[in-house]
């Protein structure tokens, strides 16, 4: 990280630190909290500008004015969870394309330095293109200090 983006990150630590005092929100180490939502905040927005196809599109997100919760809104995926695929009536090759979109999906966010934090079975949506093959989906990527943030 150069000096202009430290300083930068200090400044936004700083500020947010000071929103949550304002809010009253009560925190042991209001530093510490003010570290996560700015990570948060940027590795959403991150996800956000590189769109992986594996990643529901993110319309907006960001820090609620009246509660002080985080939230994302995204987009709704239907389809099947990972346990579900193996009861579907899919080719042997449509499943494993599956699982090779599912290990290059966690290289490819590996890559980014980012991790799920939260992988398993019902956070991986398959959906069908039209001619049968699955398209790949991770949900609930955006976790703070292991909780999940609410995803409306």
């Amino acid at each position: 990280m150069n000096s202009l983006s430290q300083l930068l990150t200090k400044r936004f630590i700083s500020l947010t630190g000071s929103w949550l005092k304002r809010l009253n929100i009560q925190y042991k180490n209001n530093d510490a909290a003010a570290r996560n939502i700015y990570y948060f905040l940027e590795k959403v927005a991150r996800l956000q500008s590189l769109a992986p196809d594996y990643v529901p599109t993110i319309r907006d997100f960001g820090i609620a004015s009246k509660s002080g919760s985080l939230y994302m809104v995204s987009d709704f995926i239907k389809g099947y969870s990972w346990d579900e695929l193996a009861n579907l009536e899919l080719p042997l090759d449509a499943k494993y394309e599956a699982i090779n979109k599912l290990i290059h999906a966690i290289e490819h966010l590996h890559d980014l330095g980012l991790a799920h934090g939260d992988l398993h079975p019902d956070n991986v949506r398959i959906t069908l293109d039209s001619d049968g093959h699955p398209i790949l989906y991770l949900l609930d990527i955006f976790r703070l200090h292991g909780r999940s943030v609410k995803v409306i």
